[in-house]
């Protein structure tokens, strides 16, 4: 075992010991040796160029069978999104990835109607705003069918540890009862032992980071596990703003790393919304610092900008818990 992976385990085995509620560092309020005001200039800006990119829900049409996970990311910005379209009037808790149930497996869009990372999406909406009525229909939604949220492959559509205990948190905020025990394993796509060693990358680093995001921001701080995971992710991919953003936010608040990869006029221009002459990925948080991703490609497509104002909200300290 090397050494990187013993100190993870000795985490682990002390939160366990803690009951998995400790925090090790507490939500700090942001300390920037940046001015935030022309970063917020920006995000105003972005926010009214990219509403015409939205449809008539407010869902961002970007990536459309992403769009519940990307229209959440804008609620905490402060964008007005219907996000209860997603949900099958028929079946109450059974969610879709866009406002008009279409991404799926039925006509080849996506391999799933639903999965774990637009769970953990339109969970933020739900917290944000305490619509405790719809989580419960979530969870029971989950527990009739067996944790599987839409059509599609289980290990894609069953929502697993981490997003359950997220959405059991949600409520008991919300209803002043006491906080369920903390998962061993913030990795949402772990379902039973833990699974600490593997190395995150991409689309499962995004996911698991935005898992932490939310449950530390709901407890006022993260576990050992989840500060050690953030640590390495940050450390992992520097340039990546969100992973930056959420390092700070629960270590020391300085949120200049993150800013400055906002200002960067190569990945966010200051008179437009970010196109793929700049880079090829219309979301970037989820994409490894590859030159495929993060490099230009064909000039002609334009992207909403839901990267830049999901950070921002994090950095300008925007989310806030729901009174």
């Amino acid at each position: 075992m090397k050494l990187a992976d013993l100190m993870l385990c000795l985490y682990l085995l002390a939160s366990l010991a803690m009951g998995l509620t400790a925090c090790s560092h507490d939500d700090r309020a942001t300390q920037t040796t940046n001015d935030l005001g022309p970063l917020r200039t920006k995000a105003a800006h972005y926010l009214t160029w990219s509403r015409p990119k939205t449809d008539a829900a407010g869902f961002d049409v970007d990536d459309q069978c992403d769009a519940i996970q990307r229209s959440c990311f804008r609620v905490l910005a402060g964008e007005a999104v219907n996000y209860a379209s997603a949900q099958d009037p028929a079946a109450p808790g059974r969610w879709y990835r866009d406002s008009a149930r279409s991404c799926g497996p039925a006509n080849g869009t996506s391999n799933s109607s639903f999965s774990r990372d637009m769970a953990l999406g339109l969970g933020l909406c739900l917290w944000q705003k305490a619509d405790v009525a719809n989580a419960k229909a979530f969870l029971a939604y989950a527990d009739a069918h067996g944790g599987a949220m839409g059509d599609g492959p289980a290990d894609t559509t069953r929502i697993g540890l981490m997003v359950t205990h997220l959405y059991k948190t949600l409520i008991a905020k919300a209803e002043s009862t006491p906080l369920p025990e903390r998962p061993a394993d913030p990795n949402p796509n772990v379902d039973t032992a833990p699974a600490l060693t593997d190395v995150l990358t991409g689309f499962q680093a995004h996911i698991t980071m935005v898992g932490i995001l939310w449950d530390g921001l709901m407890y006022g701080g993260l576990t050992p596990v989840e500060l050690e995971i953030v640590k390495d992710q940050a450390k992992r991919q520097p340039r990546n703003a969100l992973y930056q953003a959420i390092l700070h936010k629960f270590t020391d608040g300085d949120q200049s790393v993150a800013t400055s990869v906002l200002m960067d006029k190569s990945l966010f221009p200051e008179e437009h919304l970010p196109t793929s002459a700049e880079r090829c990925a219309s979301y970037l948080w989820e994409r490894d610092n590859l030159p495929g991703d993060w490099g230009p490609c064909s000039p002609g497509t334009e992207f909403s900008g839901t990267d830049f104002l999901f950070v921002f909200a994090v950095v300008d300290d925007e989310i806030r818990e729901p009174k």
